[in-house]
């Protein structure tokens, strides 16, 4: 049996204590910010770390509906200038995709446990890897069709966008921005071919 198939991996830094709070009684953000009478912007900012309530009445207000203290919500950590640097360039969402063989998945004690953290680095070295291929294969392009598609495709650094905000963004067409990027992929799959 040597079928393979891809296995995605995705993790995103959260607020454990919200987020285990909101799971066990079933609500949304959008119900735990109507609760606490707050924005729902200012709950999704604090699950994602990126921002911690200053207020005294909305800290009490959260003290009081989860029945937690707020350095148990809210660490020292996440309130210093290196945590919200760091968390300002952490990726949003970090995916790991990997093919696998059936049977060495249903060699794994547990077929659907998170990888160890050696598997999690070798994938980090493969993704690695992968990218500086990725990235050899972008330098036939010109400046111009290389943007286009790490913009469109959300490559590297660079927050995924459609044709009409990249032809926004460079002035011209979105029809011109996606004959260009067709161009650039035939470019792609002739090099490709080559080899």
């Amino acid at each position: 049996m040597n079928e393979k198939f891809s296995v995605a991996f995705v993790g995103r830094i959260k607020n454990g204590a919200i987020y285990e709070f909101l799971k066990q009684k079933g609500w949304s953000q959008a119900e735990f910010a109507r609760r606490l009478g707050v924005r729902m912007t200012d709950v999704s900012n604090w699950m994602l770390l990126k921002k911690v309530p200053h207020k005294e009445e909305t800290l009490k207000k959260i003290e009081h509906l989860m029945g937690r203290l707020r350095e148990d919500i809210f660490p020292e950590l996440l309130q210093t200038k290196e945590w919200q640097e760091f968390i300002e360039q952490a990726p949003r969402e970090y995916a790991v995709i990997r093919e696998i063989s059936v049977k060495a998945l249903m060699a794994r004690q547990n077929p659907l446990a998170l990888p160890s953290v050696e598997d999690e680095y070798l994938e980090e070295e493969e993704a690695a890897e992968s990218l500086r291929a990725l990235q050899d294969a972008l330098d036939i392009l010109t400046p111009k069709e290389r943007m286009i598609i790490e913009m469109h495709t959300g490559l590297g650094d660079t927050e995924q966008l459609t044709l009409v905000q990249i032809g926004d963004a460079l002035g011209i067409s979105a029809e011109r921005t996606r004959q260009i990027e067709r161009s650039a992929f035939r470019k792609l799959r002739w090099n490709l071919n080559k080899k």
